[in-house]
């Protein structure tokens, strides 16, 4: 009987432990989704590169609809050419719902990609 006792006090203290922890995340994740913005969050910033034409390209590229943005490296021989077949196959499924997206591809390499280079 006493053993049942125990186990009880240990299953409600495991009860307890797990509803803090639980509490503390939500209260975590939550702080963390108000403070973010469309300019702060995940892919947020403020982005100053050059298109192929030298011409100048800032986060404004993203404004107003869903954008893809890949980095893929210049000499890159698996990854980055099956990653762009990837995202050409997506379009393609979508058809006609393609059309709200927008999908920039930019190379990239360690020592800086420029279009003149």
């Amino acid at each position: 009987m006493a053993q049942l006792k125990t186990m009880r006090l240990w299953l409600w203290i495991a009860v307890v432990a797990l509803g803090l922890f639980a509490g503390a995340g939500y209260l975590l994740l939550r702080a963390n989704n108000q403070t973010a913005t469309a300019s702060t969050g995940f892919g947020g910033g403020t982005y100053k590169l050059v298109d192929q034409d030298d011409q100048p390209v800032d986060q404004t590229i993203f404004d107003g609809h869903p954008s893809i943005l890949f980095f893929g490296y210049t000499h890159c021989p698996d990854v980055c050419p099956t990653t762009l077949s990837e995202m050409a196959n997506w379009f393609e499924s979508l058809g006609d719902e393609a059309k709200i997206f927008t999908a920039i591809s930019s190379p990239w390499t360690p020592k800086g990609t420029h279009p003149k280079s």
